[in-house]
């Protein structure tokens, strides 16, 4: 006897293919997060850990930090004017334990003044310190999102690797990479845009107290970073109309393992980008009850 086609029953034919699509589904969305999105962020990780590595390491007593001797001499495009400044400093870590300037102005005549930045009173780069906890808190992240895959090869074992638990398991791992992204740009930031500073916040800060010999009182000097460089920027205050001005002038180095660290931020930041890809393909299957068209690779990076 001929079997009934099921194009002629639509209601049970139909139910069995939705149901047939849902498990296809689901088993490719958990094939996917297993061996897609866990992968990737195993990527993740190691990519976050050579940027630490990377960065200037905290002074600590149990590792001291390598020393590294920098000269920093005025910044191209300034033009070799009267107002010059030179320096040559040490670096330890995330701060600056020795160094020695000298500014040339030229509204005072026929004087260099020469400073410097003893070992017991060094100046602490804030950014680089602050990109480090970022980076340190992105790599929190990816660890939180990576232990899930314990619970994914539990269920699987155990059978339960169920619609409702994928569905759960790729909201969290959106929210976490949420989270991620968002500490790695505010660690890219913290490298690319100095804080912002009055002139009376450079004149009084601790840092310029600590100079040996002090500086004339209408100069003031600032450290900070930008992108792979390390500027030192001179001010000079200068009266006018019963008001302070000040002239700005700039000296410079390259820091080689900042090239680093922002190269791996970018590659860091796009695996992150292609993950998120990745788990909204996931979304989209466990809607639509059926695999949804794989995901294409990303180019753009932070």
């Amino acid at each position: 006897m001929d079997l009934p086609n099921a194009a002629f029953h639509p209601g049970f034919g139909g139910g069995q293919q939705q149901a047939a699509d849902s498990a296809a589904a689901e088993g490719e969305v958990a094939w996917y997060l297993s061996g897609e999105v866990f992968r990737s962020l195993d990527q993740i990780v190691a990519s976050v850990d050579d940027c630490l590595e990377s960065l200037p390491r905290p002074v600590r007593s149990d590792c001291p930090a390598p020393q590294e001797r920098f000269v920093m001499q005025q910044s191209a495009g300034q033009g070799v004017g009267a107002d010059t400044a030179r320096c040559v400093l040490v670096m330890e870590g995330p701060a600056l334990v020795q160094a020695e300037l000298q500014v040339k102005i030229h509204k005072h005549p026929n004087t260099i003044h020469k400073t410097s930045i003893l070992p017991d009173a060094p100046w602490l780069l804030v950014q680089l310190q602050d990109a480090a906890n970022m980076l340190a808190e992105a790599r929190r992240c990816a660890d939180s999102a990576g232990r899930q895959r314990t619970q994914v090869e539990a269920r699987r074992r155990e059978g339960t690797l169920d619609a409702g638990f994928l569905r759960c398991l790729t909201a969290r791992l959106s929210h976490r990479i949420e989270e991620l992204m968002l500490r790695l740009r505010r660690g890219r930031d913290a490298l690319i845009t100095p804080r912002k500073r009055t002139i009376q916040d450079h004149l009084s800060s601790e840092n310029m107290k600590s100079l040996r010999p002090p500086l004339p009182g209408d100069i003031a000097i600032s450290f900070y970073v930008q992108g792979h460089r390390l500027v030192l920027a001179v001010y000079h205050l200068v009266p006018q109309r019963g008001s302070l001005h000040f002239d700005m002038f700039l000296a410079e180095c390259c820091l080689p393992r900042l090239e680093a660290v922002l190269s791996g931020l970018t590659r860091t930041f796009q695996m992150c980008q292609e993950v998120r890809q990745k788990l909204a393909w996931a979304a989209r299957s466990q809607r639509s009850g059926r695999p949804a068209p794989p995901p294409t690779p990303l180019t753009n990076g932070v």
